[in-house]
């Protein structure tokens, strides 16, 4: 198990709260429940009640999450590479270094977590807003709604061109420490 980093639980929290939205605004595409909600809004109590059991759900939704698009769904040779430059890194017995590889490390994570979130949320605002908003009455609310979804799903793109290139940041430092520790030892 992981050590406690405030890093590590508010990037799995904004994961998880971001798919927890996704999922409300698709569920709200199936079943109009956005009065409902609203009722309930209204009423400080069911706020306080409902605020911390939604953080821990958040960040339990975040943590699975990350678990699934970073090691279930993108299972590679990666996963052993990985293992294998933490273990060399570890070895050098540097607290700089080690710490810097981790947060690299759990940058590239959050990055692989987010594009499949970002694609999801983009999805979702667009089924909300053909689902919802059917009337005319509604519809530059739709064609903005529709416009912001494709929007999102297009930032994907950009998520993934800023994990590749993370990905690429640690394989550069990983052979840069191993030629270094090579030319040490000559």
């Amino acid at each position: 198990m992981e050590k406690f980093n405030l890093d590590i639980f508010t990037l799995k929290l904004a994961i998880g709260t971001v798919w927890l939205v996704s999922i409300f605004m698709f569920a709200c595409g199936i079943y109009n429940i956005y009065p409902f909600v609203e009722e309930l809004a209204k009423s400080s109590t069911w706020g306080v009640i409902v605020a911390i059991p939604t953080l821990i759900f958040s960040y339990t939704i975040g943590g699975i999450a990350t678990y699934l698009f970073n090691t279930k769904l993108f299972k590679s040779k990666q996963n052993f590479i990985e293992i294998d430059n933490f273990l060399f890194v570890t070895k050098q017995k540097n607290e700089f270094i080690t710490k810097r590889y981790e947060n690299m490390r759990h940058q590239y994570e959050f990055f692989k977590t987010c594009i499949p979130t970002i694609l999801f949320l983009g999805f979702s605002v667009i089924w909300t807003s053909v689902r919802v908003l059917k009337s005319d009455f509604y519809r530059g609310e739709k064609m903005i709604s529709i416009g912001l979804g494709i929007l999102t799903i297009m930032s994907s793109l950009i998520v993934v061109k800023m994990t590749s290139k993370l990905e690429k940041e640690i394989t550069y430092f990983i052979k840069k420490m191993k030629e270094e520790t090579l030319a040490n030892k000559v």
